[in-house]
């Protein structure tokens, strides 16, 4: 049973595909405008700032973020102009959009798939490139940048892969970059290939398979297998009947395609239980049940099972222990051909209430 505190929790649900130059006619995408009028293509993934003043994603155009404060969207790196984030190398993402990830110590780290950037302290410098990719950086072994992950000390895991190949799109390459800027590749002849990742507290890797195993990555690439091969479904699991052992879990019906880092827990999406959080080998249970979305899951615009990002803001070491928690969800428009819209979500009433972009336009 929900307490009174969880029931009202506001969430934030993020129906989208990426951000295209909203019809504002000739304005500069760098100023601010109303998010309500802005046109969205494909978000492959989200990232917020801890306290939520702020939601990064990636278009073709360039670095984008969301304000939820003012509901206003602007664009901060990219469109080849030198003036944009404080003076910041002009960014080319023909690309398109790409992952994304935000550290503690306040990095942004963002790709187009073919190239790595990280933004700190309003200045931008190219960290790697895939095959495909050109430019500084160090250069990696696969056409592709999946998935981004940055630890507290500054250190990112960057996956890559081989989209449009007979391997499939999974992540065949992982590499490390430490806070000195030295390159190491993990070697994933024990691992295989997997579909997403997220950094923990301690700075390892914890890396999904959709609906199997879940394992670790520690810094010195030794990989464990910690979760995801026992018969428990979450869905036939009470609120009394958490913690579980991760190792006991059943995630046939997880959709581990995104997993996030929210303090010292990892946030991840089971279609039958709900949002669910991680912590130290043990799922701590589900924060945000299914039943909280029954109001996006009865619109025409939104399949659930389409989960396309997450990202968490709030204060607390885990997703579940105080309130003013705020969550973004990203999933593709429906009914719209690359449209998008942004809702938020009542917890307490399910309901959702449109605040940017729109469907099936």
């Amino acid at each position: 049973m929900r307490t009174t505190t969880e029931l009202h929790r506001t969430v934030i649900i993020v129906v989208a595909a990426i951000l295209a130059m909203p019809a504002c006619g000739g304005n500069d995408p760098t100023d601010p405008r109303p998010a309500i009028d802005a046109r969205l293509e494909n978000i492959p993934s989200l990232a917020a700032t801890r306290d939520g003043s702020a939601v990064y994603f990636t278009q073709s155009s360039g670095l984008w973020v969301f304000r939820p404060a003012d509901g206003t969207v602007r664009l901060i790196a990219g469109g080849g102009d030198t003036t944009i984030a404080q003076g910041v190398d002009p960014l080319d993402l023909r690309a398109g959009a790409g992952p994304i990830a935000i550290g503690s110590n306040g990095d942004i780290v963002f790709s187009d798939s073919r190239h790595v950037w990280r933004l700190r302290d309003g200045r931008v410098t190219s960290l790697a490139h895939a095959s495909t990719g050109d430019g500084g950086g160090h250069a990696l072994a696969e056409r592709a940048v999946s998935e981004l992950a940055v630890a507290a000390d500054g250190a990112v895991w960057i996956g890559a892969g081989t989209p449009g190949l007979s391997e499939g799109f999974g992540i065949f390459g992982l590499y490390r970059v430490d806070p000195l800027g030295v390159l190491t590749e993990i070697d994933l002849s024990a691992l295989g290939w997997f579909t997403d990742m997220a950094v923990q507290v301690d700075g390892s890797l914890l890396t999904s398979e959709v609906g199997d195993t879940i394992r670790t990555v520690a810094s010195d690439g030794v990989i464990t297998v910690v979760g995801g091969t026992g018969d428990l479904s979450l869905g036939g699991l009470g609120p009394n009947d958490y913690p579980i052992l991760l190792e006991d879990a059943d995630l046939e019906h997880a959709v581990t395609n995104e997993l996030i880092t929210f303090g010292d827990a990892v946030l991840y999406w089971d279609l039958r239980g709900g949002l669910v959080e991680l912590t130290h080998g043990s799922i701590a249970g589900v924060v945000v049940p299914i039943t909280g979305f029954d109001g996006l899951q009865a619109s025409p615009s939104t399949d659930l099972g389409q989960l396309l990002g997450l990202a968490a803001a709030g204060s607390g070491a885990t997703f579940a222990d105080t309130t003013g928690h705020s969550l973004w969800v990203a999933f593709p428009a429906v009914g719209g051909r690359d449209s998008a819209s942004i809702s938020a979500v009542d917890l307490a009433s399910g309901q959702a209430t449109v605040v940017a972009g729109s469907v099936g336009e």
